[in-house]
């Protein structure tokens, strides 16, 4: 089951979404974590072992961890059962709140004792003293908010930026988003500098999540209508999406089955 947390709107400017993934023994599996291009923090509330591709060892009770935007397919193994906290971030939204370049968590999984030792220490202190899980979400909730009123927005063309890839399931150019040659330059190098990516392929990541929900939608799915909708090139333009962000064919996606991929 999943359980959706209440986001404050200061900290909606950093977080797109926080969630409590309570999951049975019968969902454990191996899966494969689709690149969005948006950081992710995932916070073990159980003493359930789980894994995952890029860690040296299997998540803790209690263990932190923040997965930097990927470039490719990441493989994960949930323990039975598991309960964790999900928290999804803006491109920029991790990085903002803990001071950090954008490239700095680029196809990486880390700690976050790694990264704010000190921060770090007291939040899990105070998560540690909680005995339920509604009290140590409320203590990692109360931590983003103070990072959150500390942080400085990055600049408002990675922003805007942003917001008009998320509306447009990054179907439009990036140039055409930016209006004149002299802004395009500024906005791929800010973006570049808060986000860790280039504004293109993190477009090619939206389109490729768009996709995604529509072949969830539609099993049986034309691939010729979703490469006009897209504004692919061609079949072979599908393709390479589909070996880039999934690690498959098409056809072989749809065989190993859409709800390996998350």
């Amino acid at each position: 089951m999943v359980f959706h947390i209440p986001v404050s709107s200061r900290l909606a400017a950093f977080v797109q979404v926080v969630a409590l993934f309570d999951m049975p023994v019968s969902v454990a599996a191996d899966r494969l974590i689709i690149p969005d291009g948006r950081p992710t923090m995932l916070i073990n509330l159980n003493d359930c072992l789980s894994t995952i591709q890029g860690l040296d060892f299997p998540m803790k009770q209690f263990t932190m961890l923040v997965m930097g935007a990927h470039t490719m397919p990441v493989p994960y193994q949930l323990g039975t059962p598991a309960r964790f906290v999900y928290i999804r971030f803006h491109p920029f939204g991790f990085n903002t709140l803990l001071g950090l370049k954008g490239s700095e968590l680029i196809d990486r999984v880390v700690d976050v004792a790694d990264l704010h030792r000190e921060s770090y220490r007291s939040l899990l202190n105070r998560i540690i003293a909680e005995p339920t899980d509604t009290g140590r979400i409320s203590r990692v909730m109360e931590w983003l908010e103070g990072r959150a009123a500390r942080a400085r927005m990055p600049h408002e063309l990675v922003i805007n930026a942003c917001s008009l890839i998320q509306k447009t399931e990054g179907c439009r150019p990036i140039g055409e988003l930016c209006g004149t040659y002299n802004n395009y330059k500024q906005v791929q190098r800010k973006f570049e500098h808060h986000v860790g990516l280039n504004a293109k392929l993190y477009a090619r990541m939206v389109r490729f999540e768009a996709m995604m929900e529509v072949i969830r939608q539609q099993p049986q799915v034309d691939w010729f209508d979703l490469i006009a909708r897209f504004d692919l090139h061609d079949q072979s333009h599908l393709i390479k999406e589909f070996r880039q962000f999934a690690g498959e064919t098409p056809t072989s996606f749809l065989e190993s089955g859409i709800e390996k991929f998350v």
